[in-house]
């Protein structure tokens, strides 16, 4: 009985040390494929975040374009009516010397 009870202690002993080596490989396997997973993951993110950065700084781009051509519009405008205004001056004081002459001549 000693002797079977020996055998059958060492087969279940056998048996214990091939699956914790398959429970290692096994724990080995996945911790590699979950690490993979991880860094995969983490560079999506990154590439994703570095990604959303290029839009923010193209939103704010565009934003300071936008808030340039406006200013740009603004004084061109200003110009514009400057320009009237110097014009009508122009326009008023040449009549009033075309006129003046007119009358002039006509006394």
């Amino acid at each position: 009985y000693n002797k079977w009870k020996m055998n059958y202690e060492n087969e279940k002993k056998y048996e214990i040390e091939q699956l914790q080596e398959q429970l290692s490989s096994e724990k080995s396997t996945y911790e590699s494929s979950l690490k993979k997973r991880i860094d995969e993951h983490q560079r999506t993110t990154k590439k994703l975040e570095t990604s959303l950065e290029e839009e923010r700084q193209n939103a704010s781009n565009s934003e300071e374009l936008v808030n340039k051509s406006v200013a740009t519009i603004s004084e061109l405008t200003e110009k514009l009516r400057q320009s009237e205004l110097l014009y009508n001056r122009y326009k008023d004081k040449t009549n009033a010397e075309v006129y003046g002459r007119d009358e002039a001549t006509e006394q």
